[in-house]
């Protein structure tokens, strides 16, 4: 089993995400010039962070093109094929047992976009976590801000709402794409206190829920491939 990953973490922009996923998925069909299409179009969102996944084979590094924050990462395979047509771009392959990356961050946002490409090999269309942030007591005790691929097989998009008591609350969302094995797909979501959270898959919009109040704070990491709460599992990301 395995899934390939790249990621990025963008500001969210209000009425611009849907047409920035659109362009971005369709870059990445486009061939030659895809991998030009693609980093141009990422840039000119001005991403907080941009892990590519294309590093070294045997490095211990996921590193940040933005050079912000770069991963620790702990028996990743880097050097699989990448999504993009046309690009030598590669992506990196995560074990399911064993393999994670850690990026820490004490930065506690009030608005965001996380967009990835994901690839699931036979066996792992189901229960996955791909992201997900969380502090030092780990991601199955403290979870939030977690795109997941859902026990029925859909992407799914989960957070805390901490809000102000009685209304804090866990809140998700979840896609009606229902993931096949070894096919790429590019997932974004998005939220903001006092606003919504959105999830895309292919550049079309597959749900969203209003209301949010204020984004869980406290948390000081982000995790890809780890074992988390809300789907149990742990993920394969290649």
């Amino acid at each position: 089993m395995s899934m390939t990953l790249r990621d990025r973490l963008a500001p969210a922009k209000n009425g611009v995400v849907a047409a920035m996923t659109v362009a971005l998925f369709l870059a990445a069909l486009c061939g030659a010039t895809a991998r030009a299409d693609y980093i141009t179009a990422i840039n000119l969102d001005n991403p907080i962070s941009d892990w590519r996944l294309g590093d070294a084979v045997g490095s211990g590094t996921a590193l940040d093109a933005k050079v912000r924050m770069n991963g620790a990462a702990t028996s990743v395979t880097f050097g699989a094929t990448g999504a993009l047509v046309g690009s030598s771009d590669k992506a990196a392959q995560f074990n399911g047992t064993s393999s994670w990356i850690n990026i820490p961050d004490t930065a506690d946002p009030t608005a965001y976009t996380m967009e990835m490409w994901v690839k699931a090999d036979a066996g792992a269309t189901t229960s996955r976590n791909l992201v997900v942030r969380t502090d030092n007591s780990g991601a199955t005790n403290a979870w939030s801000h977690q795109l997941a691929i859902t026990p029925s097989g859909h992407f799914g998009f989960y957070l805390y709402d901490q809000g102000a008591p009685p209304l804090s609350a866990p809140k998700s969302i979840t896609g009606t794409t229902t993931v096949a094995a070894n096919t790429w797909y590019y997932v974004a979501a998005t939220v903001a206190n006092g606003g919504a959270m959105t999830l895309y898959v292919n550049g079309q919009q597959e749900a969203t829920l209003a209301g949010i109040i204020t984004l869980w704070t406290g948390a000081d990491r982000w995790q890809a491939g780890v074992a988390a709460q809300w789907q149990n599992g742990s993920i394969n990301l290649s």
